[in-house]
């Protein structure tokens, strides 16, 4: 697995500056955003360790139904799980 200090670091620096928004209605959204792109990334790192455990940070994830790539597969919550040869996105 590949791990980049650097892009660690402006993923930080971006989430500080959601977060020093004046508008409290934008700054709300954008919070219940990056809660939901960890819940979802917390969730998919918990499938892959066979872990029984879902984590739930948001009432309504805006990325709920979301696809998320895993590898070489695109992974959803519905019925198309696999979706790469078939539609020659690999």
């Amino acid at each position: 697995m590949y791990f980049s200090h650097q892009v660690v670091s402006e993923l930080l620096h971006v989430f500080k500056l959601l977060m020093n928004l004046r508008s409290v209605p934008l700054l709300e959204e954008a919070y219940r955003h990056v809660l939901g792109d960890l819940e979802l990334t917390f969730n998919t790192l918990l499938e892959h360790s066979e872990s029984d455990f879902q984590c739930s940070l948001v009432a309504s994830n805006p990325y709920a139904g979301a696809w998320v790539i895993t590898g070489s597969t695109l992974v959803g919550d519905n019925e198309h799980t696999w979706v790469g040869e078939k539609n020659g996105l690999f």
